[in-house]
């Protein structure tokens, strides 16, 4: 108020609030709780691309979830879910990051470059981060589908897990990366679920 009024009104009362409250032990304590997330956030996210960058079928064996572990992600669910309301934007923060990098970016970068294993594996990251999210099983199931020596069953692995995991528009089957599984019976089966999913009735919002 001080800084938006001076030269409109008299700030001097505003200008003395704002000194007493700047301070105060609780408003310093917080600059300084604010100023270490800060610090720690940014520490993780610049350690991201070089631990992204393990991501490699050739190289040496690396799992899914230890580049999740190293990536903090469990840590980082744990404070998205905490009550303190900063902790949880700041993990949320981190991970929406983490989800846009493993489940855009990189692995569009991958299948320009054809790494197809590679893309698979950044998007069961991603799936590891965002564990409620059926369209990324369905991602994989694309990749492993269309890839130059399709993995027929893996690729229908990949949709039986999208389908646990609540896949419910049917459009999301009806991809053309998806084509050469459409005649196979166990993809109608699971399209069935999909189609009968989503004709039923929606619990109402809230």
């Amino acid at each position: 108020m001080a800084k938006d009024y001076a030269g409109l009104h008299d700030v001097a009362e505003a200008e003395r609030e704002a000194a007493a409250l700047a301070a105060s032990p609780a408003c310093q304590q917080e600059i300084r709780a604010r100023a270490d997330r800060d610090r720690r956030d940014k520490e993780i996210l610049a350690n991201g691309p070089s631990i992204l960058a393990s991501i490699n079928p050739g190289g040496p064996p690396v799992t899914v979830a230890q580049i999740a572990a190293a990536l903090k992600v469990p840590e980082l669910r744990k404070r998205a879910a905490s009550a303190d309301p900063e902790e949880s934007l700041s993990a949320k923060r981190i991970l929406n990051t983490y989800m846009g990098q493993t489940m855009f970016y990189q692995p569009q970068s991958l299948l320009e470059k054809k790494e197809y294993d590679r893309a698979i594996l950044m998007l069961t990251l991603g799936a590891e981060i965002s564990p409620e999210d059926p369209g990324v099983w369905v991602d994989i199931a694309a990749i492993h589908a269309s890839k130059p020596k399709p993995d027929r069953k893996k690729a229908l692995q990949a949709l039986r897990t999208a389908v646990e995991k609540g896949l419910d528009d049917p459009a999301d089957l009806d991809r053309k990366d998806l084509a050469s599984l459409h005649e196979d019976e166990e993809f109608k089966r699971l399209q069935a679920q999909v189609s009968e999913r989503h004709r039923a009735p929606k619990p109402p919002a809230g």
